[in-house]
């Protein structure tokens, strides 16, 4: 992410960003009135992207549970931002399929790159703690076997920490979605194993 588009443009309402977003030829994301473009991605990125999608196709197929790639944007409530994550998975219903955001996902997985490595672990994920269905965030390292779970309890309370996984035989618990994932099978593409 950088902050270019933020300084060229005066602060938008939601709707006003919606309708920018529509017919833009590049992605932008929205926090608080501030437009934001998006960087672009390392083969790593690439890579731990699509093994992501098709370990979660495969452990999901049987589940009523919906996969989505970067190209849909989550909105939080009150519309304070839209991010697009590089998947997202919804279990609680069905994303629209002319829609251009969904409010409802049950797990976020963001890839961290350089650039966007504090804006991830910081400003996004405290808005997407905002969202009443979000059950895990998951945050897979581009340069590193490391991922990071938050996992919301049973009292809807997020935990300071995440749980953090290193070691590529790691099984990572998303009780939510009632799977665990090895994650080596989300960088087995990679040149990391």
């Amino acid at each position: 992410m950088t902050a270019a588009l933020a300084q060229s443009l005066p602060k938008l309402d939601f709707e006003t960003y919606l309708e920018i977003e529509a017919n833009a030829s590049n992605r932008h994301e929205y926090l608080n009135g501030l437009v934001y473009a998006m960087a672009g991605g390392t083969d790593n990125h690439s890579a731990i992207g699509i093994a992501a999608t098709i370990t979660f196709s495969r452990l999901l197929n049987s589940k009523p549970c919906y996969i989505r790639n970067s190209d849909l944007k989550i909105e939080t409530p009150d519309s304070k931002a839209a991010f697009y994550p590089d998947l997202s998975i919804h279990c609680n219903q069905k994303p629209s399929g002319k829609s251009i955001t969904a409010k409802a996902p049950t797990l976020v997985l963001e890839i961290l790159s350089r650039s966007t490595r504090n804006y991830d672990l910081t400003i996004k994920r405290k808005e997407y703690f905002h969202i009443p269905s979000l059950r895990h965030y998951l945050v897979l390292d581009s340069d590193s076997i490391e991922a990071r779970l938050y996992t919301r309890d049973s009292n809807q309370t997020w935990p300071k920490d995440p749980l953090t996984f290193t070691d590529p035989k790691s099984l990572i618990p998303l009780t939510a979605l009632k799977i665990k994932v090895k994650l080596k099978d989300l960088y087995h593409q990679t040149d990391l194993l």
